[in-house]
């Protein structure tokens, strides 16, 4: 297995990744043709013995199965990939990409003071380039004169006319059904955005604080380097302890398996925690929002953390509560207080299923950034090539604009061709 890994990884730096990096930052091609990824993947998949055409409609236990000998490596391979996709291994469609997203962890990494300086900084570039934000002003419609989009109208506020475009970054639904109307939309378009899966991707992610990082004795006596590891998957043996939690999952019934994953941030970026102190964040995929009432989150909330601890506790000894200095929770209860994640408090906005993700994603007439409003565009976590909050979603939203408007191209500037 060690062997085979290897030999994945490798095809992974030489062909997937580079492929895969182009297709992030390159506008969705039409459905009828393959993005960067999908001319690569042939390549790929031949380099690391898996058998075409069947291994593009194959579920992850399928592809993994003809890979890995060992069930237990392949259930700690799942819990990774699972950080990122949280599709079931039963998943048909999903088994090529299950693997393609344990590949991207092996770059996993983390920015100096955490995410929000990513956000901070794109601020100030904003509006040091004479861009103004307004928050706490929920746009209640988008103005459409003669199918054009004009500006945009404040709940309970002015009218803000738009001398060029508006760009949406909301959730598809909030796009078509709350700031333009479903009357502005083909019924085709309109129908495919109120189907969209958006309720199976909910997560839980506790930060906690602490006097010390957790003490993998056991582990650290088999392989000394897991004091340097930063993200550790923490689950059991059993191929189907994800199947499990995804069942649980989707019947609106909360999972106390062991599914942890934990990141050691203080580990690699010591800016985030006083001296002498640390802090790590915990992982854990739980049904949607609207399975619980309010009372019933706050309950599950400190049970939940129960769960973190004896999860923890049985393979690093020193976490005990006396180690805990406090904790912060981000549930799918939380989630669902920002607009464009509810009603399921979904952190992808929808969900990674074959159909909505890559030049699908979140449907293949939206997924190019372009609507049938003029002037009118849309991008965000919903949108190519998968969820998150990266560059690539932006930046191919104006590659699109660029050549509706004829504005400065810098990556043809630089002599790239994307």
């Amino acid at each position: 297995d060690a062997e085979t890994f290897i030999k994945i990884w490798a095809a992974w730096q030489e062909v997937a990744r580079p492929a895969l990096v182009k297709a992030m930052h390159s506008v969705a091609p039409p459905c009828r043709e393959p993005d960067a990824l999908e001319q690569a993947i042939p390549e790929f998949v031949r380099r690391i013995g898996l058998e075409e055409p069947i291994c593009y409609i194959q579920n992850p236990f399928e592809v993994f199965r003809d890979l890995f000998e060992s069930d237990a490596l392949i259930a700690g391979m799942f819990r990774i990939a699972h950080s990122w996709d949280a599709a079931s291994p039963l998943e048909y469609g999903m088994g090529v990409m299950k693997l393609l997203t344990l590949l991207g962890f092996t770059d996993y990494g983390c920015l100096k003071g955490g995410t929000h300086s990513s956000a901070h900084a794109t601020y100030k570039v904003f509006t040091e380039n004479g861009g103004r934000c307004f928050t706490e002003n929920e746009v209640d419609k988008v103005i459409i004169e003669n199918n054009k989009a004009v500006g945009i109208k404040i709940k309970d506020g002015p009218e803000v006319k738009a001398d060029k475009l508006v760009v949406s970054t909301l959730s598809p639904r909030q796009l078509v059904f709350d700031i333009t109307g479903k009357e502005h939309w083909p019924w085709r378009v309109a129908r495919r955005v109120d189907g969209l899966a958006d309720w199976r991707i909910c997560i839980t992610w506790y930060t906690w604080a602490l006097h010390e990082l957790p003490r993998y004795d056991k582990a650290v006596d088999i392989f000394p380097d897991m004091k340097r590891v930063g993200q550790i998957a923490l689950g059991e043996k059993e191929m189907d302890s994800l199947v499990r939690n995804t069942c649980r999952r989707y019947l609106g019934q909360w999972d106390w398996g062991s599914n942890l994953v934990v990141v050691q941030d203080s580990m690699i970026d010591r800016t985030r925690v006083p001296d002498h102190k640390e802090s790590i964040l915990t992982e854990d995929y739980q049904p949607a929002a609207w399975n619980f009432t309010d009372d019933q989150w706050q309950e599950l909330k400190k049970k939940h953390a129960g769960q973190v601890m004896d999860t923890l506790g049985k393979v690093a000894p020193n976490m005990t509560w006396d180690n805990v200095i406090g904790y912060n929770t981000c549930t799918p209860f939380d989630h669902c207080h920002l607009a464009n994640m509810a009603p399921a408090g979904n952190w992808g906005i929808i969900d990674h299923v074959p159909t909505q993700l890559g030049k699908y994603r979140p449907i293949p007439e939206l997924a190019r950034h372009k609507t049938p409003i003029d002037r009118l565009y849309a991008t965000g976590s919903a949108w190519p090539i998968t969820a998150g909050c990266w560059p690539g979603q932006g930046y191919t939203c104006y590659k699109v604009i660029a050549d509706d408007f004829d504005l400065n191209k810098p990556w043809e500037d630089a002599g790239r061709d994307y």
